[in-house]
């Protein structure tokens, strides 16, 4: 994922270059690791820091020279804000997460989405398992 995102990196400079303009650290691109659960040792074991003031609970930030974050889903608070991406997490995350989602007003349009994209998801699953 690293070596990704520094070719990103790598291309975003270039381009600048040509169009003779600088480019400054912060607007180069961040990479968001999405893992649905996370151990405080690893967390300790890359650095990583969670900034309370800006971000919630789950949110951690690798050392700046890294520009690379970390979302622990199953750390998340249980709201609507966060709700998307619950249902990628696994176990009682997910399942607390996919019935908040059915809980939702049927003329939510967040709900609507979500429950197409999760039913694609759940078909590509079938499918992939019937290849294999």
């Amino acid at each position: 994922c690293l070596l990704k995102l520094y070719a990103v990196h790598g291309d975003v400079v270039r381009k600048a270059k040509r169009e003779s303009r600088n480019i400054a650290e912060s607007e180069l691109p961040i990479l968001w690791i999405l893992t649905p659960t996370f151990s405080d040792r690893m967390i300790a074991g890359l650095g990583a820091n969670e900034i309370v003031e800006d971000w919630v609970k789950g949110v951690y930030f690798l050392p700046n020279i890294l520009k690379t974050a970390i979302v622990v889903i199953h750390q998340l608070p249980e709201n609507e804000d966060t709700l998307w991406l619950r249902v990628l997490g696994k176990g009682g995350t997910q399942k607390r997460a996919v019935e908040e989602l059915t809980e939702l007003p049927e003329n939510n349009p967040f709900r609507e989405n979500l429950l197409e994209i999760l039913a694609d998801w759940r078909k590509n699953l079938e499918l992939r398992d019937n290849l294999s």
